[in-house]
């Protein structure tokens, strides 16, 4: 997929579509558990196929316990 064509989500959004807060997703994206790409050494970006690549890990892990 090109750069062009992929969505960047912000921390609130990516919290917004997992249910917590964007406190949460900071800690996810600090801890290496989710990707993103920091801007301007400050704000976070997910793109949308890494969320989706980190909810899907999650739902297994939750289902192979």
């Amino acid at each position: 997929m090109s750069m062009s064509k992929t969505k960047l989500l912000k921390t609130r959004d990516v919290a917004d579509r997992c249910g917590v807060s964007p406190r949460t997703v900071a800690l996810w994206l600090r801890d290496g558990k989710l990707k993103g790409v920091k801007l301007n050494g400050f704000s976070w970006r997910v793109k949308t196929e890494d969320l989706d690549a980190f909810l899907e890990e999650e739902a297994n892990s939750v289902q192979s316990e």
